[in-house]
């Protein structure tokens, strides 16, 4: 894994802006990627939503 230092203080609106899509796009990658996540496409019909639903609720409790 690399380490990056920024020092937030001297990156402009843009350049602050690009990161933060940078971050979101990574954060988006991690829960996909994620074997326990589940995932409705916000244009899915209902029945996707109700299978999500479903399939959250028939998991066992994780500690």
């Amino acid at each position: 894994m690399a380490n990056h230092k920024f020092n937030l203080r001297e990156l402009s609106d843009r350049e602050l802006f690009a990161l933060q899509q940078q971050i979101l796009a990574e954060e988006i990658r991690r829960v996909q990627e994620d074997p326990n996540s589940i995932l409705v496409e916000a244009d899915a019909p209902i029945e996707e939503d109700l299978k999500a639903l479903r399939t959250l609720f028939n998991k066992p409790a994780q500690s």
